[in-house]
């Protein structure tokens, strides 16, 4: 019954892989549909066109593109392994996974045969003869660059379509647009898709268009071939079918006139983006279309709402914003005033998935809905996200935000309950603290500790040289913050692992639905260990920052026992989390960008400049330390209520296209690079210069030091399940 339970588990993920709405319901399906009520038109104006003819093309053609998606996975198997991807096909046995292929292949032939002609069925034969041909070997020719590109593009895009065409025997100039609109959509795809899977690609040793051509290259290529050409092709399709129906050139004035529109608000389009120009070709081409057809031949009526309902994902994710936007649409990033109570707060926050190997798919979508979302984030509860970077910044500027916990707030960080810090303080509190310990992390006090980051660096790699091998996390990006931290305050840890496990646990012990009493009496433990420090403190003073902290006055004040307690917890746990993290985010990205790894290696100077692309590129921090709204706050079409908890989606805010150019990708010599990861305002990481100087010379003496820098394992690279940091658990490497 267990094996027979397991089979039936394995073919209804067949099942799911195969009716993946988001890649082909989404993104293929409102094109051919488009394709099929503009054939139906054009063939005696939809007179000898049959509803079954229609209905059959459909399911043909959801067959069709379920199996170049499951083909491609099958030939992605052993990548996808690697490189740790959940695919479906990924996890199937090799007879089930070729079953899996075939059966969509069978389908598809059989609906060709029992629907359509003999001339439709061979083209149908030859594109997904095409579709195998660019996935499987021999040719692979996915492998094969421009080739490649090609392939995919008349498999996945200009084939459908001449079957719709072919299928109806309805050819012309329209058509022949179409197929031109189709294809250049497709290749633009094509390399989006490539780009997405590069750094995949380069682990698995593949040969792609994109991993043989800079992406600056192919954001050229695309900007400056693919997206005009499409444009061209887009006006001359919407001229052809307003020829046979004058109005429908009407939503496609409107949509063009949305770009200076938006252009005036300091909207840029970004060329290698899913959203330019195919909210056109996803949403108001079908949906045209389908009311052209139906307003010809009544009968055909029921392809409008399908051509909605095919459509409502790009309604509700461009047309509602867009429409939003342009009626009231404030410029991005002001803070209106709180006069406007008829803007709604969110009935209710949606609950999000996060991918800690990849969330900047959903990131992306979240920046597409606005600016301020109402989330329910893993492991905080309710809280309101901030994803752009405009209004990033105005929030860590606006006084309305406050650091200062409501009563019985639930808030979820890291440090709160282990005594007042700066994270939970304002001024002039915050004032106060910060001032006492300021001098000591700025850029010039840290300087002076270089030498010794240098020196534990050289110590780290002399001994793992020796096996060859070393785990980056724990022997090396772990290390070197600990103890320079812990020398600075003047607090001594015997052992180090131990220590940075318990902090670690420590920042998830306020967690949502997170309480363990084995770790509640560790920290008792430890604020006892610290409160005998202090005392010892008051009895010797030494040359650290304890002592200081110990004998600290500013303006007749001295820290009381909780902010005493506070401030030591905050600079232990700050010192060193974010800087394990920035070191190996660091080191992966560069390995995942081998052309960026080599220009470091070339210039080693770049080893700052790197450091602060790597902040912003693969940000050490999920989310920012949590503000409270000290007022109902009006924030772009949002108004979040008084007392509610706020925090900034800091990757998402450090890839924002209106903000920087081509966000995703990485680019070390990037300046300026005016990233959030820090913060901004008067709550600036304090521990920023530390971090950076760590970073800095962990990197650059780890790229120095080991020309044969590679992975071990890519399936043992594993991520930290941290609601709020955003670090590595392992990062085996072969030196």
């Amino acid at each position: 019954m267990a094996a027979l339970g397991n089979r039936v588990g394995q073919w209804l993920g067949v099942l799911r892989a195969l009716t993946r709405w988001k890649e082909w319901y989404d993104q293929k399906l409102p094109m051919f549909l488009a394709a099929l009520c503009y054939a139906a038109i054009i063939r005696d104006q939809g007179a000898e066109t049959g509803a079954w003819q229609i209905v059959s093309l459909l399911v043909l053609f959801c067959l069709y593109a379920g199996f170049g998606h499951l083909v491609n996975d099958y030939a992605d198997r052993d990548a996808d392994r690697k490189a740790g991807k959940g695919k479906v096909i990924a996890t199937l046995s090799e007879p089930v996974a070729i079953a899996a292929v075939l059966v969509p292949l069978a389908g598809t032939v059989a609906v060709a045969l029992a629907s359509v002609g003999w001339d439709t069925v061979a083209l149908t034969v030859a594109a997904l003869a095409l579709s195998a041909v660019y996935s499987l070997p021999p040719l692979r020719l996915k492998t094969r660059g421009v080739a490649g590109l090609v392939a995919s593009t008349v498999a996945q895009r200009t084939a459908p379509l001449a079957i719709a065409f072919q299928a109806l025997h309805a050819w012309g100039i329209g058509p022949a647009l179409m197929l031109a609109l189709g294809s250049c959509i497709g290749l633009r795809f094509m390399v989006i898709h490539q780009l997405h899977d590069r750094e995949n690609d380069q682990r698995a040793g593949l040969r792609t268009f994109a991993t043989e051509h800079s992406p600056s290259g192919l954001a050229r290529f695309a900007s400056r071939v693919i997206f005009p050409v499409e444009i061209a092709c887009g006006c001359l399709m919407a001229g052809a079918i307003s020829y046979s129906a004058p109005f429908f050139i009407i939503p496609f004035v409107l949509y063009l006139a949305k770009f200076p529109i938006l252009h005036v608000r300091g909207f840029r389009p970004v060329i290698l983006s899913y959203g330019v120009f195919s909210d056109f070709y996803r949403m108001v081409l079908p949906i045209g279309v389908a009311v052209l057809l139906a307003a010809d031949a009544p009968r055909f009526f029921w392809l409008v709402p399908l051509a909605v309902a095919i459509s409502w994902q790009q309604i509700t994710t461009r047309a509602v914003p867009l429409i939003d936007q342009l009626r009231k649409s404030p410029r991005p990033g002001t803070i209106e005033k709180t006069a406007g109570a008829d803007i709604p707060v969110s009935p209710g926050p949606s609950n999000l998935t996060l991918d800690k190997a990849d969330p900047y798919p959903l990131y992306a979508r979240l920046r597409a809905r606005g600016a301020v979302q109402h989330a329910v984030w893993p492991g905080l509860g309710p809280t309101w996200i901030i994803t752009r970077h405009r209004e990033a910044l105005s929030v860590m500027l606006d006084p309305r935000f406050v650091h200062s916990a409501p009563r019985q707030a639930d808030t979820g960080d890291p440090v709160r309950g282990f005594g007042r810090d700066m994270l939970e303080t304002d001024p002039p509190d915050h004032t106060r603290l910060r001032r006492l310990v300021g001098k000591a992390f700025t850029r010039q006090s840290v300087d002076r500790f270089g030498g010794r980051i240098e020196q534990l660096a050289n110590q780290i790699l002399d001994g793992a040289e020796h096996r060859g091998s070393i785990e980056l996390i724990s022997e090396y990006a772990t290390v070197i913050p600990i103890t320079i931290i812990t020398e600075i305050l003047g607090i001594p840890i015997k052992n180090i692992p131990a220590f940075s496990e318990f902090m670690y646990e420590l920042s998830l012990s306020h967690t949502v639905g997170r309480r363990d009493e084995a770790l509640e009496k560790a920290k008792l433990r430890f604020t006892n260990r610290l409160q005998g420090l202090f005392e010892q403190r008051r009895q010797d003073p030494r040359d650290d920052l304890l002592s200081a902290l110990v004998a600290a006055e500013s303006d007749g004040e001295t820290l009381s026992a909780d902010e005493l307690l506070g401030m030591a917890h905050l600079l232990l746990l700050a010192g060193f989390v974010t800087t394990v993290n920035l070191i190996g985010n660091a080191v992966l990205t560069l390995l995942r960008h081998p052309d960026q790894l080599a220009l470091l290696r070339a210039e080693p100077a770049l080893a700052e400049s790197a450091v602060e692309e790597v902040l912003r590129f693969e940000s050490p921090l999920e989310l920012s330390s949590v503000r409270f709204a000290s007022v109902d706050v009006e924030l772009g079409d949002r108004r979040i209520p008084q007392g509610a908890a706020v925090r900034i989606l800091i990757p998402s805010v450090n890839r924002d296209a209106e903000r920087f150019h081509e966000p995703d990708q990485l680019d070390i010599r990037r300046n300026p690079c005016p990233h959030l990861t820090f913060g901004h305002g008067i709550h600036f990481c304090l521990g920023a210069p530390l971090a950076r100087l760590d970073g800095r010379i962990a990197l650059r003496t780890l790229v120095e030091r080991s020309p044969g820098l590679r992975l071990a394992d890519p399936g043992q690279v594993k991520w930290r399940p941290h609601p709020i940091l955003r670090g590595l658990e392992q990062l085996p490497l072969q030196l």
